[in-house]
């Protein structure tokens, strides 16, 4: 995993706390002028159910573009 991560420009410690991607990589400039939703089409997020109990609820972001630009 490390080695293919550092092709791509990227630590392993780096991914890991949510640091992308260092600025002499190749992806750099791709990955800091896409907007980040374009990368996140679905997503689960916990909702509750009527009798309270915790659910995961899948997300769909071009159904709720509000919610997907929120939540990503």
């Amino acid at each position: 995993m490390e080695d293919h991560l550092a092709g791509l420009g990227i630590s392993g410690t780096a991914a890991g706390r949510g640091t992308v991607i260092r600025p002499e990589s190749r992806w750099y400039q791709p990955l800091a002028t896409t907007p980040r939703h374009l990368f996140v089409p679905r997503w689960w997020t916990k909702a509750r159910e009527s009798d309270s109990e915790e659910v995961w609820k899948l997300r769909d972001g071009a159904s709720d573009t509000e919610a997907w630009l929120r939540d990503v």
